[in-house]
């Protein structure tokens, strides 16, 4: 959920157009324009590293979060 919160407000302070459209499981998924696809892939995945710092401090963050970019889900996954 703090991943979740924590990118919405980010990508609403950087002005990106477009946003978060589901959440499955530990994924999140956000439909944005192309010129912004780097910058909200950024802001995603800090989003989901800084909220599992803050729920397991400590805890090591090897391959915690990674973020792609795709024209649809299917292809980011791959």
């Amino acid at each position: 959920m703090r991943a979740i919160t924590w990118t919405y407000a980010r990508l609403k302070a950087a002005q990106i157009r477009g946003g978060l459209v589901a959440c499955v499981h530990d994924e999140l998924l956000l439909e944005v324009h192309e010129a912004d696809a780097a910058t909200a892939r950024d802001i995603l995945e800090t989003a989901m590293i800084d909220a599992f710092t803050a729920t397991f401090p400590g805890a090591p963050l090897a391959n915690v979060a990674k973020a792609t970019i795709g024209r649809n889900w299917a292809e980011a996954k791959a």
